[in-house]
This record gives C-alpha cells, sequence and structure tokens, in this order.
C-alpha cells in the first residue's frame, strides 16, 4: 500500500527520532474503534519529557479537538505542536535537547534543583 504524503512525513520524523538513541521512545498513534480522538499523531518521551507531534501536510488544518489536545498537553506540562516536515521536528527536539542538555533525565532535574542526595 502506497503511503500518503503525511505518512511520508510521519516515517521521516520517526527515522530522525531513532538517531537520538535510547533516551528517545517514540510510537505512532492509530486511528480506529478503541482509539483516542484527537491525540497527536506522534507520542515521545524524551529523558522522561512528554512530546507529541502532530503531523500535517503544507495544506493540512488541525481539527478543533486536535487544536484542544495540543493546548491541554501543553498545560500539563508536555511539548505539542504541529509539524509539517522532519525539519519542524528536528528544531522542536533541538529546543528539547538544548534545555535538558544537563541533566540525563527530567528527574534528575528535579533532583539536582532540589537538592535533594541520591
Amino acid at each position: 500500500m502506497a503511503q500518503g504524503p503525511e505518512a511520508k512525513i510521519v516515517a521521516k520524523i520517526k527515522a530522525y527520532l531513532k538517531t537520538l538513541g535510547p533516551s528517545c521512545f517514540a510510537y505512532k498513534t492509530t486511528g480506529g474503534r478503541f482509539a483516542t480522538s484527537g491525540v497527536p499523531d506522534l507520542c515521545i518521551c524524551y529523558k522522561g519529557l512528554y512530546i507529541a507531534l502532530e503531523v500535517k501536510t503544507e495544506v493540512g488544518r488541525p481539527t478543533v479537538l486536535q487544536e484542544q489536545t495540543i493546548k491541554d498537553i501543553v498545560i500539563a506540562g508536555g511539548v505539542s505542536t504541529i509539524v509539517r516536515s522532519v525539519d519542524e521536528a528536528k528544531a522542536i527536539m533541538g529546543d528539547v535537547i538544548e534545555a535538558l542538555a544537563d541533566y540525563n533525565c527530567i528527574g534528575e532535574m528535579i533532583v539536582k534543583k532540589k537538592g535533594i542526595n541520591q
């Protein structure tokens, strides 16, 4: 079965995410009868931070539910946005990587900031 334009972007982003090594876990959500509507296409955990990317083509538009879900994820402390290319996904991940550069994971960041002995 041939991939549509959005699926091709998702495949490129997934290939990039694999290059980030074991600190990055990512999966493509699926639609269907038992799926939760509005959840972004790619769910990622990088060093303990939840990142959700909704993939759209240049002309694709998110639904109202997708826009609300993105807002809800951000309010909950995750990173979520719409991306239209692998380069946009790389830019988002670059910001995340830079923000977490001094830590192995979010848990370590919290422990160090609180001065808790490990």
